[in-house]
Parts: structure tokens; sequence; C-alpha cells
């Protein structure tokens, strides 16, 4: 299904962004943000909830996104000897969905089924499969964790985005199929020790922010090391600003972290962000591409992040609710 195909209101809704990111289920003695084996999935999580006996939600994000759905979920089910279902949600249009039992068995799938080309990259790409068989596997892969799936709530749910005249939200599917899996209760996200997603932490984390401005000039250096522009050679804060942007991430969802310290670090980023920005040449407000002048950017991430610390530009909301 394309965006082509749906409603009026639909297409009006998705002028605006809407949510991108990965959903993991899975079994842990410890909060799942605290774990190394999760980062396959993402570094940046924006909420953990509990579903009880054990087993957590979490959402997640990565630079690279999507995340391999597969290699990610092995490396889970290893470190938990538990089963792992994890989707990669697609701008709420649709999303993939791989789930991996300790048996190494494992299906994947879309949402809505019985789509050969969604037009959006999935790691890996799930094949077009009917919701009778997605709906099987789910219910598989209940039992498997101990749950006791409810088949025709499923079916209903996977079913309830095929055909032009219907649209739901990929990630609110992929919620409602928790308590439809058998888990009884979707609990409140665990509190953060700090508002990361508001200044100063925002400085560093938000999408024009100094991680992602640092990320995407290596990958331009990486991508085209014969054409690197003056103001595109490495400078000294983009290494700090990586590394405190994921220790961030990290802290978040700890108990009682060194906020002062952070605070310190983030004042140190933008001091050099600050400095070289005085001292290197601008960025070109356009770059040529094809032959065809395009806007630059890290032109426009600078111009977004100067107007979030003047208070002009603020970041979005990244809840999925």
């Amino acid at each position: 299904m394309t965006t082509d195909d749906r409603p009026r209101e639909a297409a009006a809704r998705l002028c605006r962004v809407g949510f991108w990111g990965t959903v993991v289920v899975a079994k842990s003695p410890v909060l799942l943000a605290h774990r190394a084996d999760v980062l396959g999935f993402g570094y940046q999580h924006d909420e953990v909830r509990d579903l009880g006996q054990g087993w957590q939600v979490l959402v997640t994000r990565g630079w690279q996104d999507p995340p391999d759905l597969a290699a990610a979920g092995r490396r889970l089910v290893a470190g938990t000897s538990e089963p792992v279902l994890a989707a990669y949600v697609c701008d709420g249009d649709c999303a993939a969905i791989f789930a991996r039992c300790t048996t190494e068995w494992t299906f994947s799938a879309h949402l809505p089924p019985g789509e050969d080309d969604c037009g959006y990259k999935h790691r890996p790409k799930p094949p077009a499969r009917t919701a009778a068989e997605v709906t099987a596997d789910l219910v598989a892969w209940g039992e498997a964790a101990g749950l006791t799936p409810d088949r025709d709530r499923l079916l209903s749910l996977v079913a309830s985005d095929s055909g032009a005249d219907a649209y739901r939200r990929a990630d609110h599917v992929v919620f409602d199929l928790l308590p439809a899996l058998g888990f009884a209760a979707v609990g409140p996200p665990h509190p953060k020790a700090f508002a990361i997603h508001e200044r100063p932490y925002s400085y560093l984390v938000d999408f024009f922010g100094l991680g992602t401005q640092a990320r995407s000039r290596a990958v331009v250096r990486e991508q085209w090391p014969d054409e690197i522009e003056p103001d595109e050679v490495e400078q000294p804060w983009e290494a700090a600003a990586v590394q405190l942007e994921f220790d961030l991430w990290a802290a978040v969802h700890h108990t009682d972290p060194d906020v002062a310290a952070l605070k310190m670090r983030i004042d140190q980023v933008r001091a050099e962000y600050d400095r070289c920005r005085a001292e290197y040449p601008p960025a070109p407000e356009h770059v040529e591409i094809n032959g065809s002048a395009v806007h630059n950017a890290q032109s426009v991430m600078q111009q977004l992040y100067d107007g979030h610390v003047s208070g002009h530009v603020n970041p979005p909301p990244t809840a999925c609710g």
C-alpha cells in the first residue's frame, strides 16, 4: 500500500512527521535500556514499559536505521535465553516484524501484510504474506513465550490496515498486538532521570543537534573522501559530541546519573563547536548534486541548531501515542 492508496484525511495527516523507531519486546531481569546486547536495535532508548513477569517493551532508535532486526534479535536472544519480537516502524505507515525463539525458529512479516514493496527500507526485507499466515506465526511466537494469544484478536489487528479504505498508524497496531499476544497490561513508561528532549540536553540529542551534525559530517567524509570541502574536515568537537550524545541516552534511564558532569560536558562541546564555527569556513547553503543546486543539509542543521539555541526553534515531540 502507498500513500496514494489512502483516503484524503490520511494523506493530510501524513504531511507531518509520523512515528519512526523500533519497538522491542523481550524478557530481562534488568531494564532493557541498560543492556548492551539491545544496542543492535538502537541506542536512543526513548521509553521502556513493563509487560509483567519480567517482560518489557522498549522504544528505541539508531543513527543508521533501519536496524538489522535479524542480527539484533539473534544477539538479544543469546543474551536473555528468551524469545524476542521486534518491529521497525516507518513514519507510522508500515512496520517490519521479526521474531525469534530460543529454538532458532524465526519469522518475519510486514504490516500491513501482502505488500511486495512498501517503498521503505527494511532489514531484512519481509516477504509478502497473508494476514492468516502472519497471525499463525504471531500465535506460535506467543505460545513459545509462555503466553496465551488471542488468535481472533490478532487476525483482526493484522488485517486492520489491509485495503484502500483502511488506515491505522502502524505503531498503534504494533502496541495493540501486545495484549492480543497475551500480555496482561502495558505499564506506564519508566521515569527518566532528566528531560532529555529539553535544553540543554536537546542541544546534543535533537535531530539537528550536535550529535547528529557530527555523525552526518563523518558520513560525508566517508562517502566522498575526494570531494571534502574546507568546512567539512573533521573538527575537534565532533568525536566528543558523538560520545556525549551516546552517554546522555545511556544515562537517562539510570536512577542517579551525574547530571552536573553531563551538563558540564555539554557546555564544553558547545563552546568548542562555537569556536570552530568562527574559525572554519561556513558551510555553503547550497551544494550541487547531479547538476542541480540543492540545500546543503549541513547548513540547514546549523541554522536549525542556531534557532534552537536562540529559542526560535524547538524540537518536535517524539512520543508514539
